[in-house]
């Protein structure tokens, strides 16, 4: 048997994260990925430290690597406009919002 596929969907993000847990960061994105791979022959790993990262392995068709690899740059492209906001600061632009509706 051939050795499996690998490709990193998500290698130390965590300068976007602020304060959030790098494990629930990670169990939600995972979560998130799997519902667009196809895992019947593959497996999403999570990795919280030293690095944090995601990465799905497996023996993939052409489809499935072309899905992986789009889900990639996806991810990567998503993460780079990322911005933690604080609740202080959601509070403050609610507020800003509501008066330039009212």
């Amino acid at each position: 048997m051939s050795s499996p596929d690998v490709y990193v969907l998500l290698r130390d993000p965590t300068s976007t994260w602020g304060p959030l847990p790098t494990d629930e960061v990670l169990t939600h994105l995972g979560t998130q990925l799997a519902r667009k791979l196809d895992l019947s022959s593959s497996v999403l790993a999570a990795r919280a430290t030293p690095t944090p990262a995601l990465a799905v392995l497996g023996h993939f068709s052409g489809t499935a690597r072309d899905r992986a690899e789009t889900l990639t740059s996806q991810l990567q492209s998503i993460l780079h406009r990322f911005q933690y906001v604080g609740y202080e600061q959601v509070e403050k632009d609610c507020e800003t919002l509501a008066e330039t509706l009212s």
